[in-house]
């Protein structure tokens, strides 16, 4: 039975002393089962927390850079695109601008065969009406010449326009 301690003030157990140190030995291994349990399952949740993080982590590092490529590919289709419409239009121009020139040039070679004609005709008007006139490089020149002009108006300006060939 039970006897109080003086020095204590309780319960001294004198009989079951074996049976309450193991009772107390597997309390205190159920509470430290249950303390490496209760870790593991903290340690579990951690883990876990951690992989869906990281798997949220990955797809928006997934996402974002597929919507880079996506965006890059557009902008490439954009500058390609923007490229070959700059490329048509530059040669569109170039038509443009060489066709001008061209027509320019043959507005122009037109003149001059033109105002040639027309000298050689104003030439030869001028001879035939007057005794003494002066040819386009201010030299007086007789009747004769101006009839001469007059006869030969179509083939001197002929002469004057062909091209000179090298034999």
């Amino acid at each position: 039975m039970a006897m109080p301690d003086p020095t204590l003030g309780r319960v001294q157990d004198t009989g079951h002393a074996g049976i309450r140190q193991g009772f107390q030995s597997i309390m205190d291994s159920l509470n430290q089962n249950s303390q490496m349990a209760l870790t593991a399952i903290e340690n579990w949740k951690q883990r876990d927390y951690a992989a869906q993080e990281a798997e949220k982590e990955r797809v928006f590092k997934a996402d974002e850079a597929l919507k880079s490529r996506t965006h890059d590919a557009e902008q490439k289709g954009l500058d390609r695109a923007s490229s070959e419409k700059i490329a048509h239009e530059n040669n569109e121009t170039q038509k443009y601008v060489s066709n001008n020139a061209y027509n320019a040039s043959i507005f122009n070679s037109k003149a001059q065969t033109s105002k040639e004609w027309n000298d050689a005709m104003t030439a030869a008007v001028a001879a035939a009406q007057a005794e003494w006139v002066t040819d386009k490089n201010g030299n007086r020149v007789t009747d004769r010449y101006g009839r001469y002009m007059v006869k030969n108006a179509a083939s001197i300006f002929q002469r004057q326009n062909t091209p000179q060939t090298q034999t």
